[in-house]
């Protein structure tokens, strides 16, 4: 199988996805986590997405988009792009649930079949349920709570 321009910053992140452990307490937002894959793009990857699938999103970086964030992006996903990065994950045996997105969009997701480390889980769902302490606030609470579950991620 042909090598993926990405697949350094992919497999770095598919480590984190299924073979890292998170500490209790730490809290990963559902956006999940950046990888640069540099020059051009930047893979999330979110542990708990779409129907529970953990998701990794292709995106062209603020900085490459003609007017800043928003913007359209000066150099869009390619046509065939999410579809090689998904023939790419299921070599890699991660099997694609699903694709959205892609060209000519400035980003493109890709639902795998396999749950996330089970931390992981766990870490999402604690900062989906809010500050413990101060139920009302949710997860913006400013009492520190997040800023110290943050602070415990295990990043890639």
């Amino acid at each position: 199988m042909n090598d993926h321009p990405h697949s350094a910053a992919l497999e770095i992140g598919l480590r984190w996805l299924y073979e890292t452990e998170q500490p209790d307490g730490a809290l990963i937002s559902h956006h999940g986590v950046l990888v640069d894959a540099e020059p051009d793009r930047i893979l999330y990857f979110v542990p708990r997405g779409w129907d529970g699938h953990p998701v990794v999103v292709l995106n062209v970086p603020d900085r490459l988009r003609e007017s800043g964030p928003g913007g359209r992006p000066a150099n869009p996903l390619r046509l065939g792009e999410l579809e090689e990065l998904a023939e790419w994950l299921t070599g890699r045996g991660r099997p694609v649930v699903k694709t959205w997105n892609g060209h000519p969009a400035a980003t493109g997701s890709v639902a795998l079949v396999e749950t996330a480390h089970p931390s992981l889980l766990a870490a999402v769902k604690r900062y989906s349920d809010g500050c413990p302490d101060h139920p009302r606030e949710g997860v913006f609470c400013n009492c520190g709570w997040y800023g110290r579950g943050r602070d415990l991620i295990v990043n890639p």
